[in-house]
Formats: C-alpha cells, sequence, structure tokens
C-alpha cells in the first residue's frame, strides 16, 4: 500500500472543535461530523470550505452527540448520536427525517430500514440491529460484563461497577459502514460478518491463529496503569487486585475495521502495546471475503474512500484538522 501527498483541510482557518467522523460522496465533496460544534462541514476535493449546517440542540437538523456519518443509496446522509437517534438530511443539510430507537445506544445506518446499535442486558453488552420501529431484527455477539468491569462495594459499602476494560484484550463489538456494505464483529473472534443493506449476510471474513498472548512487559504496562488510575479515582484497593487478578492471558485479534466500495481493512492489535508510534498493521479482504495480504500504515485512518484514506491530525495547542491522502494497492 502506497500512500500519496498529504492535503490539510481546516488546519490555516481552525475550523474544527473536533474531527469524529468523515464520508464522502461520488462527486467527491468530502463531509466532517464536528462533535464539539456538533455539526458537518463540507468541503470539495481539494478542501475548499463549501457548506456548514447544524448546531446543538432537539429540533429539526440539531445534533447532541454527532458520533457517525453515512451517505446512503439515496444520495442522503445519516448522521449518527451517540444516544438512539439517527438524522436524515439532504446533502445541502436540509433535515428530512430523524429515528429515535428506543433501546439502541451508539447507532449507526445499515440499510433503508436497518440500524446497528447495542443495548444492555444482564449477561453484559449484546450487539443487535433494528428497524426504525426499534425492533430488534438480529442479535450478534455478547461481551459478558465481567471482561470489562468489576463488581464490588464502594466506600459507602454501595455495591457499584468499576469499569477497566482496555480496546487491547477487552472484547469491543465492532462496527463499519460504507455504501451497500456493513461489517460487524467481536474483536477477540477473528469473524467478521458483512451484511447488505437488508441486514443479509453478504461474505464473512476469516483467518485463522491463536489470539496473541499478552507479554510480560504488557501486563506489568497494564498492572501499573490499573493502581495508577485506581488510586487517582479513590477505588478501593481490593477492586484494583480484583481488576489486575482478571487481566486475561490473550489480547484481542483487531480494534478497527474499515470499508471503502470494494476492500475491507482490519487492523490487526500491535505486538507490543507498549511502543509508541509503532506502525499499524493491517488485514485486507476483497469485499467478497477474499483475505488479499499484510499491508503497514504509519497512522490509523478515519475513513477510507475508493481512492483515499482521511486521518485526524493536531498540533501541541490542541487544534485539530483533516489530512486525506490518495492510496494505491498494489
Amino acid at each position: 500500500l502506497q500512500l500519496g501527498e498529504s492535503l490539510e483541510i481546516g488546519r490555516e482557518d481552525f475550523l474544527f472543535g473536533s474531527v469524529q467522523a468523515v464520508c464522502e460522496d461520488g462527486a467527491g465533496k468530502i463531509y466532517v461530523v464536528d462533535q464539539i460544534e456538533h455539526k458537518v462541514n463540507v468541503f470539495s476535493r481539494d478542501g475548499r470550505l463549501l457548506d456548514s449546517f447544524g448546531q446543538q440542540g432537539q429540533g429539526p437538523g440539531d445534533f447532541q452527540r454527532p458520533h457517525r456519518i453515512s451517505l446512503t443509496p439515496r444520495g442522503q446522509l445519516a448522521v449518527a448520536d451517540e444516544m438512539y437517534t439517527i438524522s436524515f438530511l439532504k446533502r445541502d443539510g436540509t433535515f428530512l427525517t430523524r429515528v429515535k430507537l428506543e433501546s439502541g445506544l451508539t447507532p449507526g445506518y445499515v440499510g433503508e430500514n436497518r440500524f446497528y446499535a447495542w443495548r444492555w442486558i444482564p449477561e453484559g453488552r449484546q450487539q443487535i440491529m433494528l428497524d426504525r420501529e426499534s425492533s430488534i431484527l438480529k442479535t450478534f455477539h455478547t461481551v459478558a460484563r465481567d471482561r470489562f468491569s468489576v463488581s464490588a462495594p464502594d466506600q459507602s459499602g454501595r455495591q457499584v461497577m468499576f469499569n477497566f476494560g482496555r480496546p487491547a484484550f477487552s472484547p469491543g463489538l465492532m462496527y463499519a459502514q460504507n455504501g451497500e456494505l456493513t461489517a460487524v464483529a467481536v474483536s477477540d473472534t477473528y469473524r467478521i460478518l458483512l451484511l447488505d443493506g437488508k441486514g443479509e449476510n453478504h461474505a464473512v471474513l476469516e483467518r485463522d491463529g491463536d489470539a496473541p498472548v499478552l507479554s510480560p512487559r504488557e501486563r506489568r504496562f497494564f498492572e501499573t496503569e490499573f493502581q495508577e488510575f485506581g488510586k487517582m479515582r479513590g477505588w478501593p484497593e481490593g477492586v484494583i487486585r480484583d481488576i489486575i487478578k482478571q487481566l486475561p492471558r490473550t489480547k484481542v485479534f483487531f480494534d478497527h475495521i474499515l470499508l471503502s466500495a470494494a476492500h475491507v481493512f482490519v487492523f490487526r492489535i500491535p505486538a507490543d502495546i507498549t511502543v509508541e508510534g509503532a506502525a499499524f498493521h493491517v488485514d485486507v479482504f476483497s469485499t467478497a471475503g477474499k483475505y488479499l495480504g499484510t499491508v503497514s500504515l504509519p497512522e490509523r485512518p478515519l475513513h477510507v474512500s475508493k481512492k483515499r484514506m482521511y486521518f485526524e491530525r493536531s498540533d501541541a495547542d490542541g487544534n485539530v484538522w483533516l489530512a486525506a491522502r490518495d492510496y494505491f494497492l498494489e
């Protein structure tokens, strides 16, 4: 995989409070979700600001915590809020409708009447697909509570949950969408489902091999992190000890998935979590499910279109911008 020159978007004019999510339409326009400013910025292919719409609120066209954006087959924008809602808009920002899911957290668009989300059940967090009426159409994976939390009395004697999950070893409910396809997975099992716009199985991505083992160095790293974090939060010593005891033997397989029009990019967990700035190793599949090879990237993109990768960048002063780079797979 070869990367071209970087086009910086929004850097000189300090256009972003944050860069949360990106999508691109067939004409090359770029749509960028700014969660802090509660809006969507629209850019030309060469990085010129064309339009901006949205504000914080609950009215038509307003957003609370926008976190995902998709272009639907009808050419509409689907902007998902973290808490239950997905707004549909024309590409000029004109509000069309809003779907509120009664039991779906951090939702995402799958198809015409299909939405991804997760919900709490007694066993833990469950990955689901719903329709507009919040009816659950499919359930996928469940992550047990004891994989990311410990239940214990706090200083007042009240039983509470202490969360300690880390993407390196706590199974994550994975989701990615682009065009007609959606990827659904859980990160501790290398079996990724590709769904079509109707939520039906399109392909399965699988690779053989055992889960990577946490090295002694990595275990010490996490033990130190939990001790420092727990003390800072005032957690009981027993909770910190229980969390350390529950550190698993293995890591997860991957911690991120991205879809382009032709490929699926699966970002493997680093060989050594403690090394900063290490390259990302990415398994590449065709959208038919065929494994094509593993490539290396210096940073992890927010979005991959047919010809471009989009990266969030920041400086020491906290300013953020978007970088777009053409890419070539050989």
